[in-house]
């Protein structure tokens, strides 16, 4: 049977679109769970990244699920390949392990991604997913020549660009920029309106570099000659962004180590010059980092100061936050995804803030966490530890298969909690 859906790409449609597949599969909840995790993370997807209505469709029998989600966006989705201790790119690898075959296609609309997989309790020999072909490049103009690109430091920057973006999504998703200065407000919605494709950058050809082995990788992309205006004002964008995250006072996120600028630079810097007439000038830093290779430039740990009432930030039914001698507990109950994600930021950033850097998330009574939530939480850890802290987090047995399979089990304090 196949039921279909529109839906607005808001914060709350990412639970409508759970509550969908809830009413057209008559399963239990518990039962579905991996399939709700994975329909979650496509919805999300076309919320963040597409901004525009899009459809659901799910034909579902007693052994297999289908499931297409079509948005307006012709970019294709890419599952990345980076470390575990990574902010994001979870999204498509957490659907690529639940279904036993997964793609996209373009279509006229803009683009469909789909999935399959058994329906719990059956089995089937798993087959291969898709890869996600590269979306076709329009509008051809100029040629860009990126030399030498050295693969794994261009990952590394990566992941810390696409964390910085993530945290502005999540902001951007609480619908209300006013508790942040006018400044980095503005910053947020240029970035995301403007520059909102900063992940879909053609990655083919330096996944398989990393593959292979090759610590360099010569790249030409075709773009329109407005690319080089554009690169000059992402560059601003993303430097004024970075005195945020360096004071710690409204970002969590930490702010860009210095080796990671220089390639940023580099690699706008040759889309400005090339659209120039100039030649392409090939990378001349480090082929590799290490974290030791990254020193900090945060600011140093505030100490703690007492916490007002007035100016906490308000918290969805049932959550709480509660203070203790040694730590502080932000309890959490119901879903944490897109829409609640917000609340959960907000509140360790007013923590934070206030001196507070050991922390508790407890998700006892939690029934649902996605790659969104999941961000959060090491975004979170890593900003509490470079202030002298750390973060520990409560997993009920039904939500542990989404740490496991994440890989977070071996990077945050994950301690078992009995469910609520």
């Amino acid at each position: 049977m196949t039921e279909s859906q529109w839906f607005d790409a808001t914060p709350s449609s990412a639970r409508e679109v759970r509550e969908f597949l809830a009413a057209s599969v008559s399963r239990d909840r518990e039962e579905m769970a991996m399939i709700e995790l994975a329909v979650s993370e496509l919805a999300t997807n076309a919320i963040l990244h597409a901004r525009g209505r899009f459809e659901v469709r799910i034909d579902s029998g007693p052994h297999q699920i289908y499931v297409a989600i079509e948005d307006p966006s012709p970019t294709l989705p890419v599952r990345r390949d980076f470390d575990t201790v990574s902010v994001t790119g979870r999204g498509m690898g957490i659907v690529d392990q639940v279904a036993s075959s997964w793609g996209s296609e373009a279509t006229d609309y803009g683009k469909v991604v789909w999935f399959e997989a058994p329906m719990p309790g059956f089995t089937e020999a798993s087959g291969s997913s898709e890869d996600a072909t590269e979306p076709a490049r329009h509008d051809e103009l100029i040629a860009v020549d990126l030399l030498g690109l050295p693969v794994q430091v261009h990952q590394r920057a990566t992941e810390h660009q696409l964390a910085l973006q993530r945290e502005f999504d999540i902001l951007r998703a609480g619908e209300d920029l006013s508790t942040v200065p006018n400044r980095l407000a503005a910053l947020i919605e240029e970035l995301i309106a403007d520059y909102g494709g900063l992940d879909q950058q053609p990655a083919a050809e330096i996944d398989a570099a990393a593959a292979r082995g090759d610590e360099v990788v010569d790249l030409r992309y075709i773009v329109p000659y407005e690319a080089a205006e554009a690169s000059q004002r992402l560059g601003e964008i993303l430097d004024e962004a970075d005195e945020f995250c360096r004071s710690g006072d409204e970002l969590l996120t930490l702010a860009t180590p210095p080796v990671f600028v220089e390639y940023r630079r580099w690699f706008l810097d040759q889309f400005i010059a090339q659209a120039d007439g100039a030649d392409a000038m090939p990378w001349s830093g480090p082929l590799r980092v290490a974290p030791s290779d990254l020193p900090d430039t945060n600011q140093e740990p505030r100490p703690a100061v007492a916490l007002r009432s007035d100016d906490a930030p308000e918290l969805p039914d049932r959550w709480r936050v509660t203070e203790g001698s040694d730590d502080s507990t932000v309890s959490i109950s119901g879903d944490l995804d897109l829409e609640t994600a917000p609340a959960l930021r907000d509140a360790v950033q007013h923590l934070h803030n206030r001196g507070r850097v050991d922390l508790v998330i407890d998700l006892a009574d939690a029934t649902f966490i996605d790659s969104v939530g999941l961000s959060v939480l090491v975004t979170a850890q890593r900003r509490l530890t470079r202030a002298g802290g750390g973060l520990t987090v409560r997993v009920p047995a039904a939500l542990r298969a989404v740490f496991d399979m994440s890989g977070l089990v071996e990077v945050l304090d994950v301690t078992s909690v009995s469910g609520g």
